[in-house]
């Protein structure tokens, strides 16, 4: 159903899960659910922490380009847009979302990329702080309910041609 446009949302853990796969420090790969073309490496060290910006660089469920919110992030893997070999040949096939920036406290500003998005699917890192931008959450519910719509349309007309 995610690949038919239901909308779902998945930080952290659980962008890793609608993931392709996770790699542990072993290097053991598990196949996740695989509707996000990305894959998630652990690692022995935290890799993120801390309260970020987040800045959308393209519509997705939550906002379109331009949106700003605050999140924060916690974790011990890498979101890895490169072949494995599991999956050859590996075309990557997306870009990110979310522009993700934190300014440091002795100055100066770090910044990467993060937020893969497959139809009315979206996955993060970045656990979002709706509170900080309220409007997500209803373009959110406004997506979900424009699914629900569109499901009963095509329900609709299922039906007429079977009673025709």
């Amino acid at each position: 159903k995610l690949l038919n446009r239901l909308p779902a949302y998945g930080e952290g853990g659980g962008f890793m899960y609608l993931s392709k796969a996770i790699k542990n420090i072993q290097g053991d790969i598990y196949d996740m659910v695989g509707v996000l073309p990305a894959w998630c490496e652990m690692t022995s060290s935290l890799q993120r922490f801390g309260y970020v910006n987040i800045s959308f660089l393209k519509d997705c469920i939550l906002g379109k380009t331009g949106c700003k919110t605050r999140a924060h992030e916690f974790h011990y893997s890498v979101m890895r847009n490169e072949p494995y070999e599991l999956y050859q040949p590996y075309q990557p096939c997306f870009t990110e979302c979310f522009e993700v920036y934190k300014h440091r406290r002795r100055g100066g500003t770090v910044r990467w990329k993060d937020g893969v998005k497959v139809k009315n699917t979206l996955g993060t890192y970045s656990h979002i702080h709706f509170w900080s931008n309220p409007r997500m959450a209803i373009r959110f519910i406004e997506t979900c309910v424009k699914y629900k719509e569109t499901i009963r349309h095509k329900e609709t007309i299922k039906y007429n041609d079977i009673m025709r």
